[in-house]
């Protein structure tokens, strides 16, 4: 009985194992036999979950959360001590390391934390950039380990801010009553929209508040980004330089919002009248409207100092996108022009209609770059004529004219020939009268 039960134990293991080797689903990997660890912080949605993720961005004096999620074949472990260590930027300044431990819960995960440090001086030296953290732990005699990264500084800053005039070009002098647009380029560096709001106050040379514009209910996205906000000086403004301030808040002041970062400063001058600058181009007028391949064409240019400054600029002549000659350093005084004559070899165009342009280089300042280009029409290019081959027939018919022409020379010769010689034969003899006198 015993030796028949036994039989009947190999029997059944023997078949469990049969069928195990041939159940194609029933596979197994070394994945699901080894530790894990996921390092990350509360920034969702981006946290950093997932091997060496990086997390969204911190800002100075914001608490960060490290999280080190430990599992073994995908569950957690409990009571497992992990450590945590995380390095601010490397500068010449002061290198920051903060190094811990913390043990998991029973959803496996161990937390440590801190508030992200912002040193009286050379802040934005030692702080500001990029930071490492790292979590290990020891799992079934294994250490593992994962990264993340992320970046600390200011969430939203106004990298500058310029003034420009109502047609939202370049300027710096402004008259009372006129309107001074104020451009602002903006960087967010999370990973997210961030909603702010943006302060601009001017004062003049005493400290006495002359303008004050908000933008409220800014949603400003990730990277860099501009905006705008205008404001006219008043009346009263005092003349001579003035002073904006720029200022990022999370919500208006008069709401509770807070800075994001510090201002950023700016000046301007309030004059009796405003000089400008503006270089133009008034006129393009090519010699022809149709040329054939390889035959110069002449492009007369006017160039213009519109403005109130002498000034020193390149023009560029085109056929569409493509330069026919550049003419450098023309130098005008102000309220002053210049006709400038170049040659278009076509010699290498190929036949088409193209456009004839020329653009003057923007100065500095110049109040309307616009007017820097000029387009005139277009010149239709077309293939040289053949050299001139008489054909066949034309051929035929001016050797024949020419046979026709030497017949008759031939025979006018032949007549007058004749006609000489017939005049030879037909002289008469002289003839004679002869008187006979009688003899008386």
């Amino acid at each position: 009985m015993k030796t028949r039960t036994a039989f009947f134990k190999l029997a059944i293991i023997g078949s469990l194992m049969i069928t195990l080797l041939t159940i194609p689903h029933l596979t197994f990997s070394q994945e699901d036999f080894t530790g894990n660890v996921d390092l990350f912080t509360q920034k969702t949605p981006f946290s950093g979950i997932g091997p060496n993720n990086p997390s969204d961005a911190f800002a100075p004096q914001e608490l960060v959360i490290l999280y080190a999620r430990v599992t073994f074949n995908k569950a957690p472990i409990s009571n497992n001590i992990v450590g945590f260590q995380a390095d601010g930027p490397i500068n010449a300044i002061q290198n920051i390391t903060l190094i811990g431990a913390a043990t998991t819960n029973v959803s496996g995960i161990a937390e440590f934390s801190f508030r992200m440090p912002i040193p009286p001086v050379n802040a934005e030296e030692t702080i500001f950039g990029e930071w490492h953290a790292i979590a290990t732990v020891e799992i079934d005699q294994v250490v593992v380990n994962d990264t993340l990264t992320f970046r600390a500084g200011w969430i939203i800053t106004i990298k500058s801010i310029a003034t420009l005039n109502d047609k939202l070009s370049p300027q710096t002098d402004f008259t009372r009553q006129s309107t001074v647009v104020f451009n602002l380029t903006l960087e967010n560096i999370a990973f997210t929209p961030k909603p702010a709001a943006i302060t601009i106050d001017t004062q003049d040379g005493a400290g006495h508040p002359i303008m004050h514009t908000e933008l409220d209910n800014l949603t400003i996205p990730p990277g860099e980004s501009n905006a705008q906000a205008s404001s006219t000086i008043p009346e009263n403004a005092t003349l001579g330089e003035e002073n904006a301030s720029a200022t990022p808040f999370t919500s208006p002041p008069t709401s509770g919002g807070t800075p994001y970062s510090p201002s950023v400063y700016t000046t301007f001058n309030i004059v009796t009248t405003v000089e400008e600058h503006d270089v133009a181009i008034t006129g393009v007028n090519p010699s022809t409207t149709q040329a054939y391949v390889g035959q110069s064409v002449e492009i007369t240019v006017e160039a213009a100092n519109l403005g109130d400054f002498s000034e020193t600029f390149n023009v560029t002549v085109y056929y569409d996108t493509n330069p026919i000659q550049v003419i450098p350093v023309i130098s005008l005084l102000p309220h002053s022009s210049k006709t400038i004559t170049v040659e278009w070899n076509t010699a290498n165009v190929s036949p088409g209609v193209y456009t004839i342009s020329a653009n003057a280089t923007i100065v500095e300042g110049d109040v309307n770059p616009s007017n820097n280009n000029f387009v005139d029409g277009r010149i239709t290019i077309i293939s040289a004529p053949p050299p001139f081959a008489p054909s066949g027939i034309l051929l035929t018919l001016i050797l024949a004219g020419l046979g026709i022409l030497a017949g008759l020379a031939f025979l006018i010769l032949l007549l007058a020939h004749y006609s000489r010689k017939r005049k030879r034969k037909t002289r008469r003899a002289p003839q004679y009268v002869i008187i006979v006198h009688p003899h008386i």
